[in-house]
């Protein structure tokens, strides 16, 4: 006689690299769920003087930079039999952690559902853009422009998930002891699921930006659930709400074109 069916309902485990891992905190007490107004100095010229010399002074004025940051609210919904209660609460909060990473890196990429400043400013505003470049190419470019425009601040490169091998490949990449990925010539290198690609014809165009620093916040997972037994069914939902701020006035891309991975369905 055979033993009853046993439901196993199984939980995504969570990316141990991402946006949100290698963002920097916001400050303790910022209260940033109604939004943020970002306030940077970074890309102010410098000035330069001869010490103590009378007369000489091409200082100026140092004017602040401001950008408007909205808050991004994520849900995730699951349906189970009656019989998980409220358990299915736990599984929608699972997904929740799953999937947060992807969710804030497509938002920071798109700005499509709050309209915040974006990764593709750099060429649907700004048009700092770069093209036609190898991956080690499109590194050396942004590394440049971020130097000259950073004036000597730590940059950050965000890298889609599809040209992290070809950095590594062309010794691009190391790693320090926590497992954060660097540039060969300093620069922190951020991956995120929500980073995808272009695929146009026979290629697939991968993008990589350059930003400045990176800050990032996430509120608590709200979960709640609700049970037909006339159905034998509960639903859960879980909803939290995070934020991932740059400083916009240092923001350029580069597309690469490398090959386009084509999946081949399996011949039964």
């Amino acid at each position: 006689m055979l033993a009853d069916t046993v439901q196993l309902s199984v939980r995504p485990s969570v990316r141990k690299s991402g946006l949100l891992q290698a963002a920097l905190p916001l400050p303790a007490g910022v209260h940033w769920q109604s939004g943020l107004l970002l306030q940077t100095n970074q890309c102010n010229t410098a000035g330069f003087t001869v010490p103590c010399e009378e007369g000489f002074d091409n200082v100026g004025q140092a004017v602040p930079a401001y950008s408007t940051w909205k808050p991004l609210e994520t849900n995730r919904q699951v349906s189970c039999t009656a019989l998980n209660g409220k358990g299915v609460e736990q599984f929608a909060s699972d997904l929740m952690d799953a999937t947060l990473d992807w969710s804030v890196g497509q938002e920071l990429l798109t700005g499509y559902v709050t309209g915040n400043p974006n990764l593709q400013d750099s060429y649907n505003v700004t048009g700092n853009i770069f093209e036609g470049l190898t991956p080690t190419q499109a590194v050396g470019c942004l590394e440049s422009y971020g130097a000259t425009v950073g004036q000597g601040a730590q940059l950050w490169l965000h890298v889609s998930t599809g040209l992290v091998a070809y950095l590594a490949e062309a010794n691009q990449l190391v790693a320090d002891s926590s497992g954060q990925l660097w540039t060969v010539g300093g620069s922190k290198v951020v991956t995120s699921a929500g980073y995808d690609a272009s695929h146009y014809g026979n290629n697939q165009f991968e993008a990589i930006y350059v930003t400045g620093d990176v800050w990032a916040a996430t509120g608590p997972v709200e979960a709640r659930h609700s049970v037909e037994r006339g159905i034998n069914r509960s639903d859960a939902w879980a909803d939290q709400t995070s934020i991932a701020v740059f400083d916009p006035c240092l923001l350029a891309g580069a597309m690469t074109t490398i090959e386009k991975c084509t999946f081949v369905p399996e011949v039964p």
